[in-house]
């Protein structure tokens, strides 16, 4: 895999270009992502497998633009990229109650 890029796949995201396609090569429909779902992509799969907590993400995501977002916003940004992403046999995002947020996809 190449740095900017992740793909299992099915899912298929390149932050450089931000492009991001989901499904089978023959079938794949193109997503579109804001920019702020597309850092959110990619603090989750750079940090895959490992908890990540809403404030640290709420830090990583917005704070650096002096923009501030509450918690409300990262839920309702969290459940807009899911409904994206993934389908039933493609759930990516794990939701650790009181915690936070993992990456459970497995890039190829």
């Amino acid at each position: 895999s190449r740095a900017g890029r992740w793909s299992d796949g099915w899912l298929s995201l390149d932050f450089d270009a931000l492009s991001a396609t989901r499904g089978t090569d023959v079938r794949a429909e193109r997503l579109s992502i804001t920019p702020n779902e597309y850092k959110l992509l990619r603090i989750l799969t750079e940090n895959a497998g490992n908890i990540l907590t809403r404030q640290r993400l709420l830090e990583r995501l917005w704070d650096s633009g002096g923009n501030f977002v509450d918690d409300h916003t990262l839920t309702v940004t969290m459940n807009r990229l899911r409904a994206k992403i993934e389908d039933e046999s493609h759930p990516y995002i794990r939701t650790v109650r009181g915690m936070g947020y993992i990456w459970t996809g497995e890039q190829i």
